[in-house]
């Protein structure tokens, strides 16, 4: 297994990581106009020094994924944190401890980075993500809330 920076070349495995997620049926695009649009995100994050995508891969075939975005703060006195999103791993390739293996790769990234905190979001129903990411020695902290515009 490796761990890389995403490439433009691993944006059609991306996107097919973000549409075969259940709840990813129901937001994500995989027509040509959904396809230019995460073309566009992706030169955004490639461009953009405080975000960061990775790629998880086996002989540079893509199995997992993840962003983690640099942020400044002021509370927790002044802590520059990591938020983590859009972490998956294949279906296929679940269960082999790459998820484990991807989210120390982005704990490492995020404390190289000057970071004294890591947070992510998980949807209310994905109770096996709430499980993983407790038994990683994260916590559950705050409720979330979100307002389309």
């Amino acid at each position: 297994m490796k761990i890389r920076p995403a490439r433009p070349a691993d944006l059609p495995a991306l996107i097919e990581m973000l549409w075969a997620d259940p709840q990813g049926r129901l937001r994500e695009d995989c027509t040509a106009t959904g396809r230019a649009k995460y073309q566009a995100a992706f030169d955004a994050i490639k461009a953009d020094p405080n975000a960061h995508l990775f790629v998880m891969t086996r002989a540079e075939e893509v199995i997992g994924c993840a962003q983690i975005n640099i942020l400044a703060g002021l509370s927790y006195s002044g802590t520059t944190r990591g938020l983590i999103e859009d972490v998956r791993v294949r279906e296929d390739e679940r269960g082999q401890g790459h998820g484990r293996r991807l989210l120390e790769h982005l704990c490492n990234f995020a404390t190289a980075q000057g970071c004294g905190l890591v947070e992510l979001f998980v949807h209310q129903d994905r109770d096996r993500a709430h499980y993983f990411y407790r038994e990683l020695g994260f916590t559950q902290s705050h409720f979330g809330f979100r307002r389309t515009l």
